[in-house]
């Protein structure tokens, strides 16, 4: 026979009723054939069966509870002994067929040997640094990594272990060179504006922006407006316009909640009917302003807030009128 493929190894998905898996290559016995289902080594004759030994064609692998559902669960791998069993008989024929078988097996070896090379750890063919990729001998707890020359594998602490790992650790190993945080960023390049604490910014229109700095805005700043209801507080912390729709009768603004200190709010009153307007006690200096009385008219009345009060500042009245 010829060993006329380089493949040694197949590996299939178990689907938790398949029992059989064919075996695509040649192999001289039985127990040439290492099997693994989930990592497992599995026992010849235990847990499979085989069949095809000394068949160019290959053969097969029986289990006998079939493997269960998973993603290359499945591995066979020809795997023969190590042991050279040819005897030729001194003064008889050349046996061609058991020669032949011989060579076989020396094929399969090497190729196990390839295998096992090609799936280990090892430089690159074109690696000139000389080296060694021996392992020491493990350490528990410990990491492996290139020595300080790179010239070899050695163990190191762990980096659970304090104690062993110099603080801080510098920027081109993985590190920040810093121990407290402003210093760390400063030193990974995120600038000056790293060491601001997160309450110097504010989201707009998913930007940040600045609180700390004078902002040059190249485009005019819109804030959100809420409408309110008579007697219904309204949320003064995402929104600085609040509009009430005055359809008649008496009509109370109440106080806002979550006033932020040194804003400027607008309130908006439109009116549609006659109508009477009594403002909460947290608006000051609204008590000497008389608003409109006059149907389909609108005031307009800008506040700023010192956290706790709406302090009048300036309004308009009959717009539209």
């Amino acid at each position: 026979m010829t060993v006329n493929t380089t493949l040694s190894r197949i590996a299939y998905d178990g689907d938790g009723a398949s029992q059989t898996f064919a075996v695509p290559f040649y192999f001289l016995q039985d127990s040439d054939l290492t099997v693994f289902v989930g990592s497992v080594k599995q026992t010849l004759t235990t847990d499979y069966t085989v069949g095809g030994a000394g068949n160019p064609g290959g053969g097969s692998v029986s289990f006998v509870v079939a493997p269960p559902a998973a993603s290359g669960n499945v591995v066979i791998i020809r795997d023969p002994d190590q042991l050279q069993s040819t005897k030729y008989p001194a003064n008889d024929p050349f046996p061609a067929k058991t020669h032949e078988t011989a060579l076989d097996k020396l094929t399969m070896l090497a190729q196990r040997l390839f295998d096992l090379v090609a799936r280990s750890f090892r430089l690159a063919d074109t690696d000139t640094s000389g080296a060694s990729v021996t392992v020491p001998t493990p350490q528990a707890g410990q990491l492996l990594g290139w020595n300080s020359s790179a010239s070899g594998l050695t163990n190191y602490a762990a980096i659970s272990d304090a104690d062993a790992v110099p603080i801080p650790l510098p920027v081109n190993i993985g590190g920040t060179g810093a121990t407290d945080a402003p210093t760390a960023r400063t030193n990974l390049g995120l600038g000056s504006v790293a060491t601001h604490s997160s309450t110097d910014f504010q989201v707009a229109n998913a930007n940040l922006v600045d609180k700390t700095v004078a902002n040059l805005f190249t485009k005019p700043q819109a804030s959100d407006e809420t409408a309110i209801s008579s007697g219904v507080a309204w949320n003064a912390a995402n929104v600085a316009q609040a509009t009430a729709n005055v359809n008649g009768g008496a009509f109370t603004i109440a106080n806002p909640t979550a006033q932020i200190n040194k804003t400027f709010y607008v309130v908006d009153v439109k009116y549609t009917t006659s109508h009477s307007i009594s403002w909460g006690t947290a608006y000051k200096g609204i008590s000497t302003v008389t608003p409109t009385g006059t149907a389909g008219a609108e005031d307009i009345f800008i506040f700023k807030s010192d956290g706790t009060n709406m302090k009048l500042v300036g309004y308009n009245l009959n717009i539209g009128v």
